[in-house]
């Protein structure tokens, strides 16, 4: 009767403790997993625009909040947020995505790309090409 009690007490104690499932993964108060997720898209008169990768667009100016997340800095290359106090890293930077693409794409001429398709005639002379 005595070991029941006991076993009743502890179990009691365990819940009123609120004792963590081990096997949920710890509670992330910085938001530090959900960094990588977004995109630093466009610059438009001090204006950053933001994409989730959950098909939402925000538009953040520098000191407003998003996400939870300060915007230290803006411009035309660069966002930077600061995440929290006790939090690492202290503050995130995301580059401007989609310029390094457009410069490759506008580099090649059209006799460029008819050349490297596939199905294309090739010189003579040249490996594969007769």
């Amino acid at each position: 009767m005595r070991s029941e009690r006991r076993c009743l007490l502890v179990c009691l104690l365990l819940l009123l403790t609120g004792m963590r499932d081990p096997f949920r993964p710890p509670d992330d108060r910085c938001g530090s997993a959900e960094l990588t997720r977004w995109r630093y898209r466009g610059f438009v008169a001090e204006v950053g625009l933001m994409y989730d990768g959950k098909q939402r667009w925000y538009r953040v100016r520098q000191g407003e909040a998003l996400a939870g997340w300060r915007v230290v800095s803006l411009d035309k290359n660069a966002l930077v947020v600061e995440i929290g106090k006790g939090c690492e890293p202290a503050q995130w930077r995301w580059q401007r995505e989609g310029e390094g693409n457009e410069k490759s794409r506008d580099n090649h001429s059209a006799a460029d790309r008819l050349r490297d398709e596939p199905g294309s005639r090739t010189k003579t002379g040249h490996a594969g090409g007769g």
